[in-house]
């Protein structure tokens, strides 16, 4: 069998034929792939490809995002078959981000058994791994202000142009002024973020995704547990 498989939840309707439902499973295919690229990063192949970094916090957040998805279209699917969009529980789900939802799912899908520990160090990879992605996707320049120290340059302007003595110039060159650019969160990825964030998605796979998929059930880990009853 082909590492690449598709497996699909169907319902048949075995009376007259009609309202037969299938819904395709892809998240072994983001998987096995999010795999290989660890498995290049790890044997040092992002030193030499520049876009390794990049495309490996993509695909982490790719493969989170869609298991995630397709959790809260299985369980639709299990209980009420269809998935209307005016439905309530929809709402509830695509009102929240993707932070919001890595939490939300595993109380939807346990029937609020179970809840995600927030304060776990593969939660916080998994947050931190959101943010880094929400800034590299979404990412524009913005105006940055800095400061030009006119008084000790003794420069002056006349509305178009700006004058500054010989005498304030360093080897002729430099000039006295502050000046602080905000980095481009493509510099924040690292070869350690890459494997942290990636391992942190598929320790999430199999404790949450793979196993409610195979109708596994739950299991007390370090970031998953019984939600206390209130005494």
């Amino acid at each position: 069998m082909s590492e690449y498989f598709q497996s699909a939840r169907i319902h048949l309707n075995l009376e007259d034929g009609k309202n037969n439902y299938i819904l395709p499973d892809y998240t072994n295919q983001y998987v096995v792939r999010l795999k290989h690229i660890l498995e290049d990063i790890e044997n040092g192949k992002g030193e030499d490809i520049d876009y390794i970094y990049f495309s490996s916090i993509a695909l982490s957040s790719a493969t989170l995002e869609y298991s995630i998805n397709y959790l809260f279209s299985l369980y639709y699917f299990d209980a009420h078959i269809n998935i209307t969009k005016q439905g309530l529980l929809w709402k509830r789900f695509s009102n929240k981000d993707f932070v919001e939802r890595v939490s939300y799912i595993v109380c939807l899908i346990s029937e609020k058994k179970y809840i995600i520990d927030k304060n776990d160090p593969t939660i916080k990879s998994i947050n931190k791994m959101i943010r880094l992605r929400n800034m590299l996707l979404h990412n524009s320049n913005t105006v940055q202000p800095f400061s030009f120290e006119t008084e000790k340059n003794g420069a002056w302007g006349d509305g178009d142009n700006w004058y500054i003595p010989v005498e304030s110039l360093v080897n002729e060159s430099e000039m006295h002024s502050s000046l602080q650019v905000k980095e481009n969160p493509m510099s924040e990825i690292t070869k350690e973020k890459c494997l942290e964030y990636g391992r942190a998605v598929l320790d999430y796979y199999d404790t949450i995704v793979f196993p409610y998929i195979n109708q596994e059930g739950f299991y007390d880990h370090s970031f998953v547990h019984k939600k206390r009853k209130k005494h």
